[in-house]
């Protein structure tokens, strides 16, 4: 199975130590009832998340297509996403109005073929770059434009799909690029490789790009935009992996407390953010990928901010680039 590669984060956790203050959050953590593991990725602004979580996995520790579904929380309850007919979905973006993006295997397709989907209130349909071999959608704004990566012969790029018309995003000079976020504004956010191995989040203004590092990394992931303009995303140390909140530029650390990873993949109008951590030794990969010992959900709300009564979470609980990395199905 082709699948988007995870983007490991190295940073110099010293240096970070001194540049980017922890944050001040309340932590609420999750895990869909039954499941091996859980992965929290989109977030909107009445607090309904969605994600995906696995039941199963081989050895080593690769997703097995069928035992990995779509969720989403809403009002205190889970709901499964699925895409009929599909081997695997993974939803990974929802706006205000519900609509949902991700992206789901093709069983039919020699090699597992990977496709992004739009959920419209559970009528599913495709989305494909033309003549791509894979789709990946990871973001939807509250005027339906979608963004993704996709991958061709010369390798992955970001698209932003506007109504059926897709752009390309290349940020430029870069070996590879993968979108996973976009706002009302239209300002779009991922990560991209240079020519030295090392990963950078952007936020592509309109074709302006603008790099996101946190201050001392070598690595840094871009993965959620909201209104107001601030990026989450995350960053790894030798003390673990960590995420990051950047407002106009000041960084700050979000860590769920005592857990060894932790990855912010959604941030709403309110400043809450979604996003995984791994217990014990585990590590985390992309929105699009587990890793060894799965992950655990979580939301994180700003001090001075209230959380949805309804929040009532049951509680415990790409570029590797390649740009892809083949799992077995």
């Amino acid at each position: 199975m082709l699948r988007i590669a995870g983007i490991t984060a190295l940073a110099a956790a010293a240096m970070l130590a001194a540049k980017a203050e922890a944050a001040d959050y309340s932590f609420t953590t999750f895990s869909v009832p039954g499941t091996l593991a859980t992965q929290a990725i989109g977030l909107n602004a009445g607090g309904q998340i969605v994600g995906y979580f696995a039941t199963a996995f081989a050895s080593p520790p690769f997703l097995i297509s069928g035992s990995t579904q779509g969720f989403l929380y809403n009002a205190g309850a889970f709901s499964a996403i699925n895409v009929p007919n599909a081997s695997l979905t993974e939803a990974l973006g929802i706006n205000d109005s519900g609509q949902i993006v991700g992206i789901y295997n093709d069983p039919s397709a020699l090699g597992f073929r990977q496709h992004g989907f739009l959920d419209n209130a559970g009528v599913f349909s495709a989305v494909d770059v033309p003549n791509a071999s894979q789709t990946f959608a990871g973001g939807i704004n509250d005027s339906g434009q979608i963004v993704g990566s996709y991958v061709d012969t010369n390798g992955a790029h970001g698209f932003l799909d506007n109504a059926g018309v897709f752009r390309t995003i290349d940020v430029p000079g870069a070996s590879g690029t993968i979108a996973f976020g976009i706002n009302n504004r239209g300002q779009v956010v991922g990560v991209y490789r240079d020519g030295s191995q090392h990963d950078h989040g952007f936020v592509d203004g309109n074709g302006v790009f603008n790099v996101i590092d946190v201050p001392g990394a070598d690595n840094t992931d871009a993965y959620g935009i909201n209104d107001a303009g601030q990026i989450v995303g995350s960053y790894a140390g030798a003390n673990g992996s960590h995420s990051f909140v950047d407002s106009a530029g000041i960084f700050s650390t979000i860590d769920v407390p005592g857990m060894n990873a932790t990855s912010a993949f959604g941030i709403n109008s309110a400043g809450q953010i979604s996003g995984t951590y791994a217990p014990g030794s585990g590590t985390l990969g992309s929105p699009a990928g587990f890793e060894a010992d799965g992950g655990r959900g979580f939301l994180a709300t700003p001090a001075g901010i209230l959380e949805p009564t309804s929040f009532a979470l049951i509680g415990s609980g790409l570029l590797g680039l390649g740009l892809v990395r083949f799992k077995r199905g």
